[in-house]
């Protein structure tokens, strides 16, 4: 699914170990058993481009989210202009 010809609503649901995804509406991907509570990054989820330690880009207009005890959002922009050749 090409999701770079506009933005696209996206609804992730954690309940127990299983984890649906939808897109503008429309259920993407059901993964049962595949969200494992552990010792570390508990209760946490990652996605777009800070998700990975490779290169990526990611533009929101905007971000909602509900959880049990709290939740946090953590990201950062970061825009780079590189000087052309001989300046």
């Amino acid at each position: 699914m090409d999701t770079t010809d506009r933005f696209h609503t996206y609804r992730v649901e954690i309940d127990g170990t299983a984890i649906t995804l939808f897109i503008d509406g429309v259920k993407r991907l059901e993964a049962k058993d595949a969200y494992q509570k552990g010792r570390r990054y508990r209760n946490q989820i990652c996605f777009g481009a800070a998700s990975s330690g490779e290169v990526g880009e990611a533009v929101w207009k905007s971000l909602r989210a509900r959880g049990g005890n709290g939740v946090g959002c953590n990201d950062f922009a970061l825009r780079i202009k590189y000087a052309k050749a001989g300046e």
